[in-house]
């Protein structure tokens, strides 16, 4: 996966290191954005008896994706 600056037509590929999902799993990770932001937060969920989640919180500074933050909890925390 890759975004694509809609002013200068620059590609900058996302980081491989939050896709961690076993192949045998058939899991989609949701992707969280918004077009003015230089944010971009990746949940993962792991479908287990907790609902239990890892979020990786990325900023993209100089071309590049830079992880600022990973945040695991469970649905049920609110």
């Amino acid at each position: 996966m890759a975004v694509v600056d809609a002013y200068t037509g620059r590609v900058t590929w996302l980081p491989l290191d939050w896709i961690d999902i076993p192949d045998e799993q058939d899991v989609k990770p949701n992707r969280n954005y918004r077009l003015d932001s230089r944010l971009l937060v990746v949940t993962r969920s792991h479908y287990d008896a907790s609902a239990s989640f890892t979020a990786y919180y990325y900023l993209i500074e100089k071309g590049r994706f830079r992880l600022i933050r990973k945040l695991e909890g469970n649905h049920s925390d609110g």
